[in-house]
């Protein structure tokens, strides 16, 4: 995509790919994207962009966002023998392809 601008009197035209910094809810920019599966998402996750400081790893390459952080430690409760890999199996978040 291409655009035309005008810097300090000389008309250019910019192209390539914009790509949009995605923020945590805390303000710090986003380095994960929640891996809680949603199946009503095209993408099949939660996406939701979260900081190092909010992200909870609960498998290798495996972050959730607090509100998902919330479901996955109720379902560790219903769950006690369970691990995050059995987590995986039952579709909890996208397994590591």
């Amino acid at each position: 995509m291409c655009e035309h601008i005008n810097i300090n009197g000389q008309d250019v035209i910019v192209c390539g790919v914009r790509v949009t910094a995605k923020y945590c809810e805390c303000g710090h920019r986003g380095t994960f994207l929640c891996d809680w599966k949603i199946s009503a998402r095209k993408s099949g996750t939660c996406d939701k962009p979260i900081c190092a400081k909010h992200a909870k790893e609960v498998a290798p390459g495996k972050h959730l966002c607090p509100e998902h952080q919330l479901e996955y430690d109720r379902w560790k409760r219903k769950h006690p023998d369970s691990d995050a890999r059995r987590g995986e199996q039952q579709g909890l978040f996208q397994e590591v392809a």
